[in-house]
Protein backbone atom coordinates (compact mmCIF):
# COMPACT_ATOMS: atom_id res chain seq x y z
CA UNK A 1 0.00 0.00 0.00
CA UNK A 2 1.43 3.73 -0.69
CA UNK A 3 2.04 5.65 1.72
CA UNK A 4 -0.27 8.41 0.51
CA UNK A 5 -3.06 5.57 0.95
CA UNK A 6 -1.83 5.08 4.39
CA UNK A 7 -1.28 8.54 5.25
CA UNK A 8 -5.59 9.18 3.86
CA UNK A 9 -6.53 5.57 6.11
CA UNK A 10 -4.53 7.66 9.51
CA UNK A 11 -6.15 10.59 8.42
CA UNK A 12 -9.77 8.69 8.99
CA UNK A 13 -8.55 7.37 12.39
CA UNK A 14 -7.44 10.61 13.58
CA UNK A 15 -11.02 12.39 12.83
CA UNK A 16 -12.60 8.78 14.04
CA UNK A 17 -10.91 8.97 17.68
CA UNK A 18 -12.15 13.21 17.67
CA UNK A 19 -15.33 11.68 17.13
CA UNK A 20 -14.86 9.45 19.77
CA UNK A 21 -13.67 12.20 21.69
CA UNK A 22 -16.54 14.57 21.14
CA UNK A 23 -18.82 11.45 22.11
CA UNK A 24 -17.35 11.45 26.03
CA UNK A 25 -16.68 14.77 26.80
CA UNK A 26 -18.67 16.66 28.96
CA UNK A 27 -19.27 20.43 28.52
CA UNK A 28 -17.85 21.58 31.67
CA UNK A 29 -14.80 20.65 33.69
CA UNK A 30 -16.72 20.22 36.76
CA UNK A 31 -18.33 17.26 35.53
CA UNK A 32 -15.09 16.16 33.44
CA UNK A 33 -13.27 15.98 37.02
CA UNK A 34 -15.97 14.32 38.92
CA UNK A 35 -15.89 11.40 36.50
CA UNK A 36 -12.42 9.31 36.38
CA UNK A 37 -13.57 7.23 33.79
CA UNK A 38 -13.79 10.00 31.19
CA UNK A 39 -10.62 11.70 32.63
CA UNK A 40 -8.54 8.66 31.33
CA UNK A 41 -10.49 7.69 28.37
CA UNK A 42 -9.74 11.58 27.56
CA UNK A 43 -6.10 11.19 28.47
CA UNK A 44 -6.06 7.59 25.75
CA UNK A 45 -7.71 9.14 23.24
CA UNK A 46 -6.03 12.25 23.17
CA UNK A 47 -3.17 9.99 23.32
CA UNK A 48 -3.82 8.34 20.28
CA UNK A 49 -4.90 11.14 18.30
CA UNK A 50 -1.18 12.72 18.76
CA UNK A 51 0.02 9.49 17.75
CA UNK A 52 -2.23 9.38 14.83
CA UNK A 53 -0.44 12.84 14.15
CA UNK A 54 2.98 12.17 14.58
CA UNK A 55 2.39 9.03 12.59
CA UNK A 56 1.59 10.65 10.00
CA UNK A 57 3.99 13.20 9.97
CA UNK A 58 6.81 10.48 9.57
CA UNK A 59 4.81 8.90 6.49
CA UNK A 60 4.65 12.55 4.80
CA UNK A 61 8.43 12.55 5.52
CA UNK A 62 8.91 9.22 3.76
CA UNK A 63 6.62 10.31 0.71
CA UNK A 64 8.99 13.55 0.30
CA UNK A 65 11.94 11.63 0.44
CA UNK A 66 13.11 13.66 2.80
CA UNK A 67 15.61 10.56 4.13
CA UNK A 68 15.88 8.85 7.76
CA UNK A 69 15.05 11.90 10.37
CA UNK A 70 17.84 11.38 13.09
CA UNK A 71 15.42 11.70 15.66
CA UNK A 72 11.68 12.68 16.39
CA UNK A 73 12.12 16.56 15.74
CA UNK A 74 13.53 16.21 12.94
CA UNK A 75 10.70 15.06 11.41
CA UNK A 76 8.98 18.04 12.02
CA UNK A 77 11.69 20.11 10.71
CA UNK A 78 11.73 18.58 7.37
CA UNK A 79 8.00 19.46 7.29
CA UNK A 80 8.39 22.67 8.47
CA UNK A 81 8.14 24.28 5.50
CA UNK A 82 5.25 22.03 4.12
CA UNK A 83 2.93 21.86 7.01
CA UNK A 84 1.95 25.88 8.92
CA UNK A 85 1.26 24.73 12.42
CA UNK A 86 4.41 22.50 12.94
CA UNK A 87 5.22 23.91 15.92
CA UNK A 88 1.40 23.53 17.34
CA UNK A 89 2.26 19.67 16.24
CA UNK A 90 5.77 19.90 18.54
CA UNK A 91 3.73 21.07 21.66
CA UNK A 92 0.61 18.54 21.21
CA UNK A 93 3.97 15.78 20.98
CA UNK A 94 4.96 17.30 24.27
CA UNK A 95 1.13 17.19 25.79
CA UNK A 96 1.29 13.64 24.36
CA UNK A 97 4.51 12.96 26.44
CA UNK A 98 3.10 14.56 29.52
CA UNK A 99 0.30 12.08 29.46
CA UNK A 100 2.33 8.95 28.37
CA UNK A 101 5.18 9.68 31.01
CA UNK A 102 3.47 11.24 33.65
CA UNK A 103 -0.12 9.30 33.89
CA UNK A 104 -0.65 9.39 37.40
CA UNK A 105 0.64 13.05 37.91
CA UNK A 106 -1.32 14.41 35.19
CA UNK A 107 -3.28 17.34 35.83
CA UNK A 108 -7.00 16.83 34.79
CA UNK A 109 -7.98 20.01 34.29
CA UNK A 110 -5.07 20.94 31.80
CA UNK A 111 -6.43 17.73 29.92
CA UNK A 112 -10.14 19.10 29.98
CA UNK A 113 -8.75 22.36 28.81
CA UNK A 114 -6.36 20.52 26.21
CA UNK A 115 -9.33 18.77 24.74
CA UNK A 116 -11.37 21.54 24.60
CA UNK A 117 -9.30 24.46 23.03
CA UNK A 118 -6.51 22.54 20.92
CA UNK A 119 -8.96 20.04 19.16
CA UNK A 120 -9.41 22.54 16.19
CA UNK A 121 -5.16 22.18 15.99
CA UNK A 122 -6.30 18.37 14.43
CA UNK A 123 -8.68 19.95 12.15
CA UNK A 124 -6.12 22.13 11.08
CA UNK A 125 -3.21 20.00 10.62
CA UNK A 126 -5.79 17.69 8.51
CA UNK A 127 -6.43 20.48 6.34
CA UNK A 128 -2.75 20.90 5.85
CA UNK A 129 -2.22 17.66 5.02
CA UNK A 130 -4.89 17.52 3.06
CA UNK A 131 -3.58 20.58 0.97
CA UNK A 132 -0.15 18.90 0.88
CA UNK A 133 -1.37 15.46 -1.11
CA UNK A 134 -3.09 18.12 -2.99
CA UNK A 135 -0.37 20.52 -4.00
CA UNK A 136 2.32 17.56 -4.12
CA UNK A 137 1.04 14.28 -5.11
CA UNK A 138 -2.48 15.63 -6.97
CA UNK A 139 -4.84 13.59 -6.26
Amino acid sequence: MADIERILIKIRELEGYQEELFSILPDNQEDFLQNIEKQRATERILQIMIECVIDICYMLNKELHNGPPPDEEAVFDFLSDKIDNIEIIKKMKGFRNILVHRYGKVNSKLVFQFAKRNVGDFNAFISEVNRLLDNIFSR
